[in-house]
């Protein structure tokens, strides 16, 4: 079991290495940031809720890969997104940022634990709930800027 862990381990470093030195750059140059973290997030928690619907593990583990890649994508993106909105007081914004996303992994492992206890596939189908509904709050606000732009 625990060779079987560390296999895991390796295979989601790996993708997450292969996802932020070839397709992070490429996505970057290709797409605006918004954009990128809209499907990347959709992607991720797609994923997310199919591996949950499967008993069988190697399937269940395909799609944990995808969310893994696709996950490895979105702390960049955000560092992107920030840097550009933070003009004057960068690292405190940039502090911020970080203080809210361990904040987020701590509340996130904690809920994971307890809701695990209610069903096993429960903790799977709630991030993968959470991914889409950063979706569309990124989508939503990505919007209303794009009209604030238009009527400036």
């Amino acid at each position: 079991m625990a060779c079987a862990i560390i296999l895991v381990m390796a295979i989601a470093g790996v993708i997450a290495l292969i996802m932020n030195v070839w397709l992070n750059p490429y996505l970057s140059k290709k797409f605006n940031e918004n954009y990128t973290l809209v499907v990347t997030c959709v992607i991720a928690g797609i994923s997310m809720l199919v591996a949950s619907l499967f008993n069988n593990i190697i399937l269940s583990f395909m799609f944990i890969m995808i969310f893994v890649g696709s996950s490895a994508l979105v702390t960049p993106i955000q560092q992107s997104i920030v840097s550009k909105l933070a003009k004057d007081n960068y690292g405190e914004i940039m502090g911020i940022q970080g203080s809210y996303k361990a904040i987020g992994m701590i509340v996130g492992s904690l809920a994971s634990g307890f809701i695990f206890d209610i069903g096993n596939k429960l903790p799977f189908i709630l991030s993968g709930i959470c991914c889409l509904i950063v979706c569309i709050l990124v989508y939503r606000i990505s919007l209303k800027e794009k009209t604030e732009k238009l009527s400036a």
